[in-house]
């Protein structure tokens, strides 16, 4: 995995900054906590290649707090550039002992290093660093985006085939209007065999004329 990220790592510094920013950018997919732990040494890793370019030394046992006093009071780092490092200390801290770990941390971990990359770039990179010119950063895709995107649209037409479903029962159960049977309402029903049957010899009795 090429990262697009921290591609400018690649010339110029120790390897270990890009094999970190690569590592915690491929374990974003399924392991954020992972992910904020590497983007924490990252800066730990900045912070000591930092003060040994400038000179700082605070003892082997100099941990992140003692290395970036030092730095600060030698005038390396601005309030902006201490925020970003301590904020992935932190961050990198929880990920450690409270096991904390979501995507959208693991995100703003990346993004946090990303700009301190930039900025150890420019500070402590090859002669020409500081005129690069990055274009934004970029979130690593996430492989489940797709999936919801499919289940979002799976969902859309499930109620869409109900709605359908819904309508034809309506339309099914009101149907057309029906003739009433004959006799009930309406035309009284015709005669039976074309009107009422005479008798048989009925002029035969019928009395003569004389």
């Amino acid at each position: 995995m090429t990262s697009t990220n921290f591609a400018f790592l690649a010339k110029g510094h120790d390897p270990l900054f890009l094999q970190l920013a690569e590592a915690a950018e491929r374990t974003l997919a399924v392991d954020p906590n992972s992910t904020l732990l590497k983007v924490r040494q990252l800066g730990e890793a900045f912070a000591k290649h930092a003060a040994a370019a400038a000179g700082v030394w605070t003892g082997p046992q100099a941990g992140q707090v003692d290395l970036l006093r030092e730095l600060d009071r030698k005038g390396y780092l601005d309030r902006q550039i201490l925020d970003l490092f301590h904020s992935l200390r932190r961050v990198g801290n929880a990920a450690a002992h409270d096991f904390i770990g979501s995507r959208t941390q693991a995100v703003d971990g990346l993004r946090i290093a990303r700009q301190l990359a930039l900025w150890f770039h420019g500070t402590f990179g090859p002669p020409g660093s500081r005129g690069l010119k990055a274009g934004p950063f970029v979130p690593p895709p996430d492989p489940t985006e797709h999936l919801r995107k499919l289940e979002a649209e799976h969902a859309a037409l499930r109620v869409q085939l109900e709605r359908l479903a819904e309508g034809r029962h309506r339309r099914t159960r009101g149907g057309p209007a029906r003739s009433p049977p004959p006799g009930r309402g309406g035309d009284p029903p015709p005669p039976r065999g074309g009107g009422p049957r005479r008798r048989r010899g009925a002029a035969s009795m019928r009395p003569s004329g004389s």
